[in-house]
């Protein structure tokens, strides 16, 4: 699994980064054989800036709501996959991660509108 994350860049948009909510995207493909790669691509699309390093886990950063972020992803699912969409509150904890993974989640939850 590749793990990544990007950062918005602030300078160029600031207050997109008093609009962003932050949500947690995961999934399950069911369906033997079946690529990821459009949905990836997809959620990228989707976010202002995002942290994927638990396997079908991502945290994005969206001015978008959860049902929008969810029908916009429905298309790259079939009938026998599962997806939620959750809209992250400021209070996170977590341990394990490497610096890159940290920086992002602490730059991201000491900047989210509640």
């Amino acid at each position: 699994m590749r793990r990544t994350s990007r950062f918005t860049d602030e300078a160029a948009q600031p207050q997109r980064e008093l609009e962003m909510r932050v949500y947690m995207i995961g999934y399950d493909l069911n369906r033997p054989g079946q690529n990821y790669g459009d949905l990836i691509e997809a959620i990228k699309k989707l976010s202002n800036g995002y942290w994927h390093w638990l396997d079908s886990t991502w945290i994005i950063g969206s001015e978008l709501s959860a049902v929008a972020i969810r029908d916009s992803l429905m298309p790259y699912l079939d009938a026998s996959d599962e997806l939620l969409v959750a809209r992250m509150a400021s209070e996170v904890a977590w341990d394990g991660f490497d610096d890159d993974a940290a920086n992002w989640l602490r730059q991201t939850f000491n900047s989210v509108a509640v």
